[in-house]
């Protein structure tokens, strides 16, 4: 059977990357697709400044608990979580909200309807965790029959972050300041084009 390439966003800090991957996730869901994975939302504090990140659920329904990504060093109680700058990563707390998703593409099933896994990002936090590296390596690498990956990856990096973007198997896409604004609805129709690919090939 045929494997539907992945799609990479990639881009400099800032650039809106995950704005545009929150577009795409939106478009898809109205077209109806079967949207399910999770993006990066900043927390703000009382006066307005970044204090960490959160991991934010996307599912069909609508439904799913907010997860913590990383705190402040300095607001952080436990001072034995690994950190990545200035910020403290809930390793533990981020496998537990994105590893299910990575283990229930991986054993979808020919026949079923096809699935959109939309992962932000791939990034030096999200990568503190050996096992989502992993199983995400692997899902690029041979993604699953009825499996579209759409993901947005660091622009800057070493390991995974590095060698997604050089895999065969992948699209990549960077977005820019001059191309942001017509990224989104050029990427839902290339999505959109391999999910009506996915549909002939898991109804074959």
């Amino acid at each position: 059977m045929n494997r539907i390439r992945p799609i990479l966003i990639t881009g400099t800090p800032g650039v809106g990357k995950t704005t545009v991957f929150k577009k795409i996730c939106e478009n898809l869901k109205k077209s109806g697709a079967d949207v399910t994975g999770f993006y990066t939302e900043e927390e703000r504090g009382p006066g307005g400044g970044r204090v960490g990140f959160d991991i934010v659920p996307v599912s069909p329904d609508g439904l799913g608990k907010t997860s913590v990504l990383a705190r402040l060093t300095s607001e952080t109680e436990d001072k034995r979580l690994p950190t990545v700058g200035r910020w403290s990563v809930y390793v533990p707390a981020f496998e537990a909200a994105a590893l299910p998703l990575l283990v229930g593409v991986s054993d979808k099933q020919p026949g079923e309807p096809a699935t959109v896994l939309v992962i932000d990002e791939i990034g030096k936090m999200e990568l503190l965790s050996a096992d989502f590296g992993e199983r995400l390596a692997t899902l690029l690498r041979r993604p699953p029959v009825g499996v579209l990956i759409v993901a947005t990856v660091a622009l800057r990096g070493s390991g995974l972050v590095a060698s997604a973007k050089e895999l065969p198997s992948v699209d990549v896409y960077e977005v820019t300041a001059d191309n942001r604004d017509e990224m989104a609805p050029r990427l839902t129709t290339v999505a959109s084009h391999r999910l009506r690919n996915l549909s002939a090939v898991v109804h074959e």
